[in-house]
């Protein structure tokens, strides 16, 4: 177990980069806010505290560090319907004098795009992307686990790049018997290192409950609690007549604004070797939506399997009508395998 101390230094390296921190924004990397593998995004991007092999939820919640077995590795990629793909390597490694480290590289391809001067006439083409790379360190207290990830942000595309340096902060609460857990996370504070640009922060929580006698688990939260007035795209009906509207009250304003930032779902445990998921989220509900039709939008669906000591991730999320993004995962303790594998050897001769 990582002593108090230690983690404490940690942190403090974590947030000393953090001083310049800006407030919310959306003009740079805002690949950042979108969640890191299969299963995150089966769970509408919660922080949610998965038990099972969480290394690949370190880099957006570093608190689960603590959880991950030594040696762990995991590999995903989600592929977009308008082109572009999101990959994903995460590794949990544990020192002998230095404790557990959780270490990832995520990064944005947006493909390839067309090349064209101030007139129009067609250059050469180029790739864009974005990157980041860090480091995770987790500390637990009891029931309670604190986790901090420092990392290095970079952005590229054809003659503009950018550099950021980013913290993410995030905390977790179970019961004894784990059925019952709150989490709260802070991604993505710092800032850019040339133009002192704004990151899109996200204050979040969530919080979920496994039923004792029952394959069900319940969960829910809400997103981006740093900016309570938080505005999404709303397509106005041409019958409604802004002269006789009557504004709402403050209290149907307030509940209106509070489920803008909410997100929830469901997952089945069907066994050690698989788990079926459901999510919702309300912001990309709204937002993804094209003249009115929403039909699944939103949605997100998820499938958890174990296949010969790994274990798989596929997650559904329908975008617009006929089109869908395809998100995969495999992660793997290799401690484990390399130990079946000696043991198979010695059998064999």
């Amino acid at each position: 177990m990582l002593s108090a101390g230690r983690f404490y230094l940690y942190l403090a390296v974590c947030i000393a980069p953090l001083v310049r921190a800006q407030t919310a924004g959306q003009r740079l990397f805002p690949f950042l806010d979108i969640p890191v593998g299969a299963r995150s995004l089966a769970t509408a991007g919660l922080p949610l505290p998965f038990f099972q092999r969480p290394v690949d939820r370190i880099s957006r919640h570093p608190a689960l560090t603590a959880w991950a077995v030594p040696s762990s590795l995991f590999l995903g990629s989600t592929l977009y319907w308008a082109g572009g793909a999101y990959h994903h390597v995460a590794y949990v490694h544990e020192f002998r004098r230095g404790g557990k480290y959780g270490f990832f590289v995520n990064y944005y391809d947006y493909g390839e795009f067309e090349g064209r001067d101030e007139r129009g006439n067609l250059t050469r083409p180029f790739r864009g992307g974005e990157s980041e790379v860090g480091v995770t360190r987790a500390y637990r207290w009891q029931r309670l686990t604190l986790g901090a990830a420092v990392k290095w942000a970079h952005t590229d595309l054809l003659s503009h790049s950018e550099d950021a340096l980013i913290g993410d902060f995030s905390l977790m609460y179970h019961s004894v018997d784990s059925l019952f857990t709150v989490s709260a996370a802070a991604a993505s504070l710092g800032t850019t290192l040339r133009e002192g640009a704004p990151l899109p922060l996200n204050v979040s929580w969530a919080v979920s409950y496994k039923f004792r006698h029952n394959p069900l688990r319940l969960y829910g939260g809400m997103h981006h609690l740093q900016r309570w007035a938080f505005s999404t795209f709303e397509e106005t009906s041409p019958l409604q007549n802004p002269d006789d509207t009557v504004a709402p009250s403050p209290l149907s304003q307030w509940a209106s604004m509070a489920f803008r930032h909410m997100a929830g779902g469901a997952e089945v445990i069907l066994g050690e070797g698989l788990r079926l998921r459901m999510g919702y989220h309300v912001q990309q509900r709204r937002e993804l939506s094209l003249f009115g039709l929403r039909r699944m939008v939103g949605f997100s669906f998820g499938l958890s399997a174990r296949v010969k000591g790994f274990y798989v991730d596929y997650t559904y999320v329908p975008a617009q009508p006929g089109n869908a993004w395809h998100s995969f995962g495999l992660r793997a303790d290799l401690r484990t395998l390399w130990k079946r594998r000696g043991a198979a050897r010695k059998v064999h001769f």
